[in-house]
């Protein structure tokens, strides 16, 4: 769980533990930022295990964290900047499940939509934590 952290965040907030949609707010940010980096271990740790299948099976990788940076290694700089930005907006929970669209400064840029599959995201709560449980095909 320690991946989940927030770097440089004084309080040692545990990413996505928050309830409702605060905590599904927080995920986003630290995916794409971990994303635009490379850094798999930190984004699949916020990710659901079908979400990570399904990203393994997109990429044709040999886990969640090499399809991670398998995906940062054909990024442009901008759209690594796009995601180390990304927010999600338009969030709707229902018990353990949420949806949200993801958002930045501009439009979704292409790569990062295909990336996801979509620019509407799902999210689960496994073990009063929310997880991103989306990757389209």
């Amino acid at each position: 769980m320690g991946m989940a952290m927030l770097a440089g965040c004084s309080d040692n907030h545990d990413v996505g533990h928050v309830p409702g949609a605060e905590g599904v707010k927080e995920v986003p940010p630290v995916i794409g930022s971990a994303m635009a980096i490379g850094d798999g271990p930190r984004a699949c740790s916020l990710m659901s295990a079908n979400a990570q299948k399904r990203l393994v099976a997109k990429l044709r990788a040999k886990n969640c964290p090499d399809s991670i940076a398998l995906a940062a290694g054909t990024l442009s700089a901008a759209d690594k900047s796009w995601l180390s930005a990304m927010t999600v907006e338009d969030i709707k929970v229902s018990r353990s499940n949420a949806t949200g669209r993801i958002a930045g400064k501009s439009a979704v840029p292409t790569a990062v939509r295909s990336l996801f599959g979509s620019e509407n995201l799902t999210f689960r709560n496994e073990s009063e934590r929310w997880e991103l449980d989306s990757v389209s095909p």
